[in-house]
This record gives C-alpha cells, sequence and structure tokens, in this order.
C-alpha cells in the first residue's frame, strides 16, 4: 500500500514544513509509525513537533484544517485530493511501503485461523476512499 505526504496548503517540500506545521502521526504502537521512523532515520530531519492521533479520520481532519501535516494512504483521501481540500507533498526521501502481515503458529492448524485470516485480508483495504465526501 503506498503511503504519502498531505497538507492543506499550498504543496512545497516535507523537509521545509516541519519547521512550521507540527507533523500528526499514529500512536507510537501503531505499525504506521515505522513509516515516519524510517522517514526520519533516511532524511535525517528532525520533526521538533509531532501529534499522535489513534484515529486516521482525525489526522485528516488535522491535515485539512491546516494546522499539521502528515501522511496516510494515497487511496483513502481521494476525495480531499480531488476537490482540491489536500494536496500531495513531495519530499526528497520517499515513504517507504508498509506491509501487514498476519502470524500465527505453524502446529496451530484450527480452520478459524485461515478463515481469520482471508477476512483481515478483504477488510483491509487502502485503496478505498475512507472519507466519502
Amino acid at each position: 500500500m503506498q503511503w504519502g505526504w498531505f497538507v492543506q496548503q499550498s504543496p512545497c517540500k516535507v523537509e521545509d514544513l516541519v519547521k512550521h506545521l507540527p507533523v500528526v502521526t499514529m500512536s507510537r504502537q501503531a505499525g504506521s509509525t515505522r513509516i515516519l521512523d524510517s522517514w526520519r532515520h533516511t532524511s535525517q530531519v528532525i520533526i521538533p513537533d509531532i501529534i499522535e492521533s489513534n484515529s486516521m479520520v482525525t489526522m485528516a481532519g488535522l491535515i485539512s484544517a491546516g494546522v499539521a501535516i502528515g501522511y496516510l494512504p494515497h487511496g483513502w483521501l481521494q476525495p480531499l485530493l480531488r476537490n482540491g481540500t489536500l494536496k500531495i507533498l513531495h519530499s526528497n526521501t520517499p515513504l517507504t511501503k508498509l506491509q501487514y502481515k498476519f502470524y500465527w503458529r505453524s502446529d496451530d492448524t484450527r480452520p478459524l485461523l485461515a478463515g481469520l485470516r482471508e477476512v483481515a485480508l478483504e477488510m483491509v483495504d487502502y485503496d478505498t476512499p475512507l472519507l466519502m465526501l
């Protein structure tokens, strides 16, 4: 799944905007936070202000209000990109892709686990717009 940086204002480089706006991200426990950690390590950019949230809808709201920049799956924000509410930000360092995995013990052969895996694969959809605006 492809993630990208987004902003409400006119686009420029992420590396410039982090000096003026906080970055909104999921909480430390979220898998998607690895995207930001990897980006910071690779880009060597210091982010002075980070807002943590446990809601991607809240993140999109803060970005849309112009009070933060952030990174979210491209597909979820298509309506906001089309109507001009959000702009894509560019960066000298691309964001890494996030791979979700479903793990279970190899000796656990319960059919329920295979079924749960299939349901999870069907339900985790980062290409369908989250915000139907």
